[in-house]
């Protein structure tokens, strides 16, 4: 037990899930002491809107609304016309308020009151509202009855014009005196009818405009006037008609003209209507009156309460504002002390027990990386994953020193072997080059003796052809030299994008000069140009001369004409391929392509070549395949990396 508290104790994962845990509970503590001010604060506002706010509210509303029916009662004096909805919404607002809103028991009186009297109120208006109505049907009779009045009096006058003209022409065409008497009285009883409908027909049209008039006047004293002009006209209108004798023709128009009269000035007429609506928009104007009286009344009751709402609502803005700052600083002061004590915890707990070793072993893996050596460091005294970190650490770096006394080590050996395959390698190379100086020296031999012989016979011609042939030799011999010093230069590989074509070209000229006794014909795929390997340039060369060397080698043992070709193969992603294809009969069939197993027609100078370009693939990481064809050529296909 005491084992498994000390591996807790002292894990990373531990220590940080204890901090993480302290940080959760500060910030929890942090969150309740703000979630508890802001009950507070809650609580505070919400006693205040829905105690003291309402309050203020109903006795600010209620002025609102007597100032609207003040404003409607003095508006009311200069209408000419009830019609609206205006005092209505007003009286409908009134009432919900004062039914819905105002609750207060000491004021149920006042409010009954104001009730009632809004109630009188609005059947006065709906009674000025229904005169109206009643008003505008009377002024829409009265208009028809117009209508047919000034229509039959045009027909009359029609008639009476007619007739005086009729008249006028049986006047001149009449040959008594007499006659002449008679027919001028005629037309001048026919005049003064007809001028009697005119005046009538002004004094009905008056009366018509006075009652239209009436039915939209403002105050008491312009309908009495009104009313005196009407009664004028009517009275001379009536006295006109009586003027008419009593004949069927004037039975409608006399009809029409007492409707008229009892629409103007009737019992149910525009002109009492009128009077009946002034009346009761004068009472409708005391009404308002007194309602007003009656809610100054009650807002006077209600000023107390809003006084006394007012000192309670200051009162707990004070104390919310108190409230309030005290939670605030308090909230500010364990902020306060919690970033400081998450500050000492980095500081003094974090930053030298984990910090610092990670950071020192972060630095010690860098330096790991870059090739550098680490001096042992003593891990922490407690155990954990910090002291495993520690030694993992400090055993990498004793792997990495191992490591390097191993390959010390096997560098010493190699450096031993390489001398010994050194060693090896001049040997062979010492046979290769002995076995390019050899012919040429050994023909310059018999050259010379064949020099001397020509000397001591002393013929020109021989001598110059002798010379000449030596010239070659000579040739011969430097170019074998500038080649091996070529290849002795180079130290080591130079890998590089290479195109092939010169390379190729430069292969064959190589073995164009060594084989100057015997050439065999060698072309190459124009195609070639665009392929780029990527390998060491000198190696490919020699691959290629030592390839062309085993063809020509190849052609010479068949003992028939032949010739070489080097052309371009498709080749696989990444790649670039080529092929040595041997073309001619009696070639001897190859095997597969190894050191130990090459062409039977190639000699032992050939079969150390074909070792040696197997070498160099080796090195250029390539490939190569030697196969006899159906056609019986020898196909040698050669595959590098793409440059």
């Amino acid at each position: 037990m005491i084992k498994t508290h000390h591996r807790w104790h002292n894990r990373i994962w531990s220590l940080l899930s204890v901090i993480a845990t302290a940080l959760i509970v500060v910030v929890w503590m942090l969150v309740a002491l703000a979630v508890f001010a802001l009950d507070n604060a809650r609580s505070t506002v919400t006693e205040m809107t829905e105690t003291v706010v309402p309050d203020l509210s109903q006795a600010s509303r209620l002025a609102s609304q007597a100032a609207d029916l003040a404003i409607l009662s003095n508006r009311i004096l200069f209408l000419d016309t009830l019609t609206g909805a205006s005092l209505t919404t007003a009286a409908d607002n009134l009432n919900y308020y004062l039914t819905d809103n105002l609750n207060h028991p000491r004021l149920q009186q006042e409010k009954n009151e104001i009730l009632s009297e809004m109630d009188r109120v609005l059947l006065r208006l709906s009674r000025g509202q229904q005169l109206e109505d009643e008003t505008r049907a009377l002024v829409t009779q009265l208009r028809w009855v117009d209508i047919e009045i000034e229509e039959e009096i045009a027909a009359l006058i029609a008639d009476f014009s007619y007739n005086i003209g009729a008249r006028m022409d049986s006047l001149v065409s009449a040959t008594s005196l007499s006659e002449r008497d008679a027919r001028a009285r005629s037309i001048d009883s026919e005049l003064a009818l007809r001028d009697a409908l005119y005046a009538l027909s002004d004094s009905f049209g008056t009366a018509f405009s006075l009652g239209v008039q009436t039915s939209t006047t403002s105050s008491q004293d312009q309908l009495r006037q009104l009313k005196a002009i009407q009664s004028d006209e009517l009275a001379r209108a009536k006295t006109l008609l009586d003027q008419l004798p009593e004949t069927a023709e004037y039975v409608t128009l006399r009809q029409s003209a007492r409707l008229m009269n009892e629409l103007v000035q009737g019992p149910d007429g525009i002109t009492l209507k009128r009077e009946e609506w002034h009346h009761e928009r004068a009472s409708l104007h005391r009404g308002l009156e007194r309602l007003l009286s009656q809610l100054l009344t009650l807002q006077r009751g209600l000023q107390s309460d809003v006084t006394a709402e007012e000192i309670r609502l200051v009162s707990m803005a004070l104390e919310l504002q108190e409230l309030t700052q005290t939670e605030i600083f308090a909230l500010s002061l364990a902020t306060g002390i919690s970033v400081i004590a998450a500050a000492a915890i980095l500081l003094f707990y974090i930053r030298p027990k984990i910090v610092h070793p990670v950071q020192q072993i972060s630095g010690d893996l860098r330096a790991l990386v870059q090739g550098q050596r680490i001096e042992p460091t003593p891990p922490p005294t407690k155990p954990g994953e910090i002291t495993d970190l520690f030694e993992a650490v400090q055993g990498f770096a004793n792997a990495l020193r191992e490591r390097d006394m191993v390959l010390a080590d096997l560098q010493r050996t190699s450096d031993h072997l390489l001398t010994a395959s050194k060693m090896a390698a001049l040997g062979t190379i010492s046979i290769s080059i002995g076995r390019e100086l050899s012919p040429p020296l050994t023909t310059m031999q018999k050259r010379l003796e064949l020099l001397r012989d020509v000397c001591d016979s002393g013929d020109r011609v021989g001598q110059d052809q002798q010379l000449r042939k030596l010239d070659e030799l000579v040739g011969r011999l430097w170019h074998t030299v500038t080649d091996l010093t070529r290849i002795a230069q180079r130290r080591e590989l130079v890998f590089e994008a290479v195109p092939l074509l010169p390379v190729a070209v430069s292969a064959r000229a190589f073995v164009e000069n060594h084989r100057s006794h015997h050439r065999v014909p060698c072309s190459i795929d124009p195609t070639l140009e665009n392929v780029v390997f990527t390998g060491d340039k000198l190696l490919v060369e020699q691959l290629i001369a030592t390839l062309l060397q085993v063809s020509a080698a190849t052609i010479e043992a068949s003992g028939a004409p032949g010739r070489i070709k080097i052309h371009r193969d498709p080749a696989p992603e990444g790649y670039a391929a080529f092929s040595v294809q041997t073309i001619g009969t009696n070639l001897q069939e190859p095997i597969a392509y190894s050191s130990d197993h090459v062409p039977a027609t190639a000699d032992v100078g050939d079969r150390r070549s074909l070792a040696l370009a197997e070498t160099i693939i080796g090195c250029l990481d390539g490939n190569v395949v030697q196969i006899k064809e159906s056609n019986g050529n020898i196909y040698t296909s050669i595959t590098l990396p793409r440059g």
